[in-house]
């Protein structure tokens, strides 16, 4: 058996991400400090059951139902002084217990696995940073575009269609409405449409030859809000 678990820092808890001999299994814990927690911040490999396979923390094992693993040894993995994850081992094959060799090939095992999930951690979080910045970029660029628009588009029903789309455009959605206040009924009426399959009916509500419902200000579709 082995079970490679990653340490989400934000919410102090360890979730399997690889396995073998496990099957399809979802699982993870909260870490919890004490004795346990100890060990791992000290990066070295230790026992966690004895030859009987007895744990040696029975009430965070029992607690977490870490029995399920079948782990022997865990290996902390540790990067800058920050817990990355574990390396869980169960049995060896022989039936053996772990000598100073293995001890040490999983050290270097380790030392190398908390390198590589570091990298891969630092460029998920890369490629994040960049999306939101091109995310902001376009949404400055089609607010530019908007503004623009406001200065040559004097056909109201136009223009609020061409900020209708932009909205519909940043925000990814199937379709949106523009609702515009009328302070001599105190009522919000839907102005535009965009995006619904009965194009003929859109295209009449668009040209006010139909009026759709109206809503109180603080009146959604569902109700009051």
């Amino acid at each position: 058996m082995l079970a490679i678990v990653i340490y989400h820092e934000e919410t102090a808890t360890f979730e399997l991400v690889f396995s073998h001999g496990l099957g399809d299994l979802n699982f993870e814990f909260k870490r919890e400090e004490g004795l346990l927690w100890q060990n791992i911040l000290e990066n070295e490999p230790f026992a966690v059951t004895d030859n009987s396979g007895n744990p040696f923390f029975r009430e965070f094992f029992e607690k977490c139902d870490l029995d399920k693993l079948g782990s022997k040894m865990w290996v902390p993995l540790i990067m800058r002084g920050k817990v990355i994850g574990l390396l869980m081992m169960g049995e060896k094959i022989n039936g053996q217990p772990f000598d100073d060799l293995d001890m040490e090939f999983l050290k270097q095992i380790s030392t190398h696995a908390s390198i590589c999930i570091n990298t891969c951690r630092l460029y998920v979080k890369r490629q994040k940073e960049k999306e939101d910045l091109d995310k902001t970029l376009s949404i400055l660029s089609i607010l530019y575009d908007i503004a623009r628009a406001m200065t040559y588009i004097t056909d109201l029903k136009s223009l609020l269609k061409y900020i209708l789309s932009q909205a519909i455009k940043i925000t990814k959605a199937e379709k949106g409405s523009i609702m515009l206040y009328d302070p001599s009924t105190d009522l919000l009426k839907i102005r535009v449409l965009i995006g619904l399959e009965d194009k003929e009916y859109q295209e009449k509500v668009n040209n006010n030859e139909i009026e759709c419902k109206s809503f109180k200000p603080g009146e959604g579709v569902a109700g009051k809000v």
